[in-house]
Parts: C-alpha cells; structure tokens; sequence
C-alpha cells in the first residue's frame, strides 16, 4: 500500500515493512482535510473521532488544509470498517505521522515509531555539500568513492562532485559560492594573493602530478626556444608545473609561446595538430598521449616538487561558521583516501564512472600515478605554498606569508581526537 501526506517542502521516502511514505518536513500545518482516493469515504475530524467506514487499497492522498494542533493517536485494537479512532493532545510535531499510521491499521510500538521518527528527522537534517574539481584525473579518487561508498552517509551529509573545468573557473566558483569546496591547485593562491576570502585546510596531491608530453622534434626541454607549449589554464597548477621544470633549464616562459586550454583533451588535440610543440598532462591523458604516438620528456611528479596540485580550498566564513560541517566533509574525504591508498578495485570502480569508460587501461593509469602521491593526512605545508607562491606573477606575490594561506587545525583535531589511527586500523 502506497500513502501520501502533502505537509510542505523538503520531501523525504521513509521504508517500513513494505510501506512507502513520502513525509514532506518540516510540518507546517495544524489540522489535516483527508481526501481519500477512489471507492473510499469516512467521517473523520469529528470531535477528535475517526470513523472508517470503508478501506481503500490503492492510493490516497492526504492534503493539509490549515494549521494542525499538537495531538497524539491512541489505537484501540485492530481496525476494520466502522472502528473509531481517538486523538488526544499532547504530541508536537509527530501527530499527523501517527494518525496516518493508525488510519492504516499499524500496530507498532513507541519504540519503533521513535526509531522511525529519528530517522526521518536525520534524513531531511542532511547538509549537501557540493565539491568541485577542476581535472578529469586519478587526482580525484578520494571524493569520487565518498558518494559511492556512502561514507557521506555516515557522517551526515551529502555530497555532490561538481565537475568544473579549469582550476581558475574552479575557483571563481568556490569564492561566488556555486560549490562549498574546491579541489582546486596554485589557482587558489592567486585568488587569495588578490583577497579571496579563501583558505586551504588539506593538501590530498603534494606535488606536481604532471608529465611533458612532446612532438618527435622535440629532444630535450631546451628544444623548446621558440616553440608553442601547450597548458591548461594561466595561473593555474600546470601552468606552474611548465615554470617549475623550465627554472631547472634556466628557461622561462618568454623563451617560447604558450598557450592555454581550458581542458587537458582540448591542449593534446592542439599537440596531435601541431599547433604546439608539448603539452603539460595528468593522468590518464597521458596514456592518449602515448597511444597517438607522443612520448613523454620529463615525468614532473617523479621530480617531487612541493606544490599544492589539488588542495582543499574553502571560504574562511565557512571555517568560523560550520565547524562541524567541515569536520564531517574531511572525515568522509580521509575514509576516501583510505580506500585510494589500500583498496585499487574500489578506487577503479569509481575512476570507471567518473571518467566514465570501460578501458582498463585508461582506468589504471590514472590509479598507478596518483595512488602513490596520496598521503594518510593531506596537511598543507609552508614549503608547498611557498612554491606555489615563487612560480606566480602577482604583484603582492614578493611579501606573501604562507602561514596566511592555510589552516590546518582541523587536520590536527581529527588526528589528535584518534579518529585517524581508529580510521587505519579498521576498527
């Protein structure tokens, strides 16, 4: 039998011993106009006395009519047609959710009801918390198994990968408050150098995840003098990976011309057409790369270059304001990062969605590269901000403090409270 209560906004489908109820919170009405649906009809409201006189077995719909006042349900006995049912004041909140289980002859306990209750409280309480990433890359493991292990769940909120091309786009988009966290790189400290109210607290990918993919032409880095290299987005982490590795060349960016592209397949279309010399890739496209016949240079990761590559970048209000909210999203992010670090079928399996592709290949070389670079807790460290902080060309870049760019207090807190140890040992 299938039921029906219209209580407002905010729907939430509750499951008990084969009954559906979709229960609409919070209640905001005070007495219901039961209308009931084809071949069923009943006296009922009437000096707090419920009458059926016939039970339908197919759907009804129950509409709210006015305000309801606060009321309990006492059920006599089993209830068949002419049986009455008495309310009683006394309960808030919980007694249309009563009266429609006495209107359909359940007999539960108090103890069930209250379970039942608590769960449908805890289910419209869920915070959804919406996470961007600027890269399809292995980078992402850790949050792309949160939702489909359900550790979210477990830890009370929702959340929602939100695929937002380029770390700069990205981060524009945690400052505006389109996403509540970013999985963003270096973009963030050029935001930040400007004023963004933003601030790290957790670096998952600490250093350079990227490789130099390059055309047959092109023997070594110096090669590139007055060539095209190819990365993605201006300010943003391969951006500063090209800077980085040029430096151990004694090259600049002025020694050829570069050009930006938004996503990592648009910049190897452009080295497949010739249009630049060599491009900056992450896992898996550096795997495409190869298959089109480009070999890799220089393997920037293997290099180990502190950077933050994916650092976890929030609001500074959210910290002063949501400090469970952003205890509950990083004890959900490490769950993800135990299972990327320990457990490579599960990862693979949430590569294989998000990437979405049934090519083993592809799915393992985007574990094989990040699997190893994912520590058991992602603390910000002074020496990567300070790199990311050297590789930009913003004017307040020179008297920058690190220490100004992170928080890792929280870390700290969940690693201190045991969580972290009780996490690992599988307790």
């Amino acid at each position: 039998m299938r039921e029906h209560i219209g209580l407002g906004h905010g729907s939430v489908e509750v499951v008990l011993t084969g009954l559906k109820i979709p229960l609409n919170l919070p209640l905001q009405r005070e007495t219901f106009n039961p209308h009931f649906g084809k071949g069923s009809q009943g006296d009922f409201w009437t000096n707090g006395t419920y009458t059926i006189n016939s039970i339908h077995q197919g759907e009804r719909d129950f509409d709210a009519a006015e305000r309801f006042k606060p009321r309990t349900i006492d059920s006599r006995g089993s209830t068949s047609k002419g049986d009455k049912v008495k309310t009683n004041i006394g309960c808030n909140r919980c007694a249309t959710f009563f009266d429609f289980l006495a209107l359909n002859h359940w007999q539960i306990s108090l103890f069930i009801i209250a379970l039942l209750l608590q769960s449908v409280i805890a289910q419209a309480a869920t915070i959804t918390i919406k996470v961007g990433y600027p890269q399809l890359n292995g980078g992402q493991i850790p949050l792309w198994v949160i939702p489909e292990l359900k550790f979210d769940q477990q830890y009370g909120i929702d959340v929602k990968p939100v695929f937002i091309p380029g770390g700069v786009r990205l981060t524009q988009a945690a400052i505006s408050s389109s996403v509540d966290v970013a999985l963003t790189g270096g973009a963030a400290i050029n935001a930040m150098l400007s004023g963004a109210d933003l601030i790290y607290i957790g670096m998952p990918v600490p250093t350079f995840a990227f490789s130099l993919y390059v055309r047959p032409e092109i023997k070594s880095v110096p090669d590139l003098r007055g060539k095209v290299l190819g990365v993605i987005t201006k300010g943003a982490s391969s951006d500063h990976a090209s800077i980085t590795l040029l430096r151990q060349y004694k090259m600049t960016q002025q020694d050829m011309k570069v050009l930006y592209f938004s996503r990592q397949e648009d910049a190897l279309a452009a080295l497949r057409q010739g249009i630049v010399s060599a491009t900056v890739h992450s896992a898996p496209t550096t795997l495409m790369a190869r298959r089109l016949g480009f070999k890799e240079l220089v393997n920037i990761g293997a290099l180990k270059f502190p950077y933050p590559f994916e650092g976890i970048a929030v609001r500074r209000s959210t910290l002063s304001q949501n400090h469970d909210l952003i205890m509950n999203f990083l004890k959900a992010f490490l769950a993800g990062s135990k299972v990327a670090i320990e457990q490579p079928e599960a990862s693979k399996r949430a590569l294989a969605k998000y990437l979405a592709t049934k090519d083993q290949e592809v799915i393992e070389e985007a574990y094989r590269s990040f699997a190893p670079l994912f520590p058991k807790v992602p603390y910000v460290t002074e020496e990567a901000i300070r790199a990311a902080v050297s590789v930009t060309d913003h004017p307040k870049a020179a008297g920058a403090d690190p220490k100004d760019f992170f928080d890792n207090r929280f870390l700290k807190e969940l690693e201190s409270s045991g969580f972290v140890k009780e996490l690992y040992s599988g307790k």
